[in-house]
């Protein structure tokens, strides 16, 4: 069993870079309770990116890699990205339940965030989720793929 933890949680309503939270509520089949990809049915209602891939980045350009820049929801860590196969789930100690549904997306060219950082890395590294089993997630919370 594969163990990580919850850097940070990101939202906006908005799509682009999103702003950090300490907590979020997730809605089963949903997504995240005010983020813009929450969608019933959507195969990317939530997103993540490992610590690993974002250290990556900030070593390439510099500070101004903040959390939710590249439009993730959860980075975290603990985790690497080829750890996240089509249909692992994601048990979070509160009793969440996620699905990886999905790794890497195609993204409009350039998009925002592409025209703020230079690049993104969500094309390659994206990993993306539905809701399983809703309740509230903290920033710190531990989660187990599974």
């Amino acid at each position: 069993m594969i163990e990580g933890r919850v850097r940070s949680i990101n939202i906006s309503n908005k799509k682009g870079i999103k702003f950090r939270v300490k907590k979020a509520f997730l809605i089963k089949n949903f997504g995240i309770k005010g983020d813009i990809h929450a969608k019933k049915n959507s195969r990317r209602q939530v997103s993540f990116l490992t610590y690993s891939e974002i250290l990556k980045m900030k070593k390439l350009l510099g500070e101004k890699i903040k959390y939710g820049i590249f439009g993730e929801n959860f980075d975290v860590s603990g985790v690497k990205t080829k750890d996240f196969k089509k249909g692992v789930k994601v048990c979070f100690d509160s009793g969440v339940i996620l699905r990886v549904e999905k790794i890497g997306k195609t993204c409009p060219s350039p998009c925002e965030i592409f025209k703020f950082a230079g690049m993104c890395i969500m094309p390659e590294s994206g990993i993306f989720l539905t809701v399983l089993k809703g309740g509230e997630v903290q920033e710190g919370e531990k989660f187990n793929l599974l």
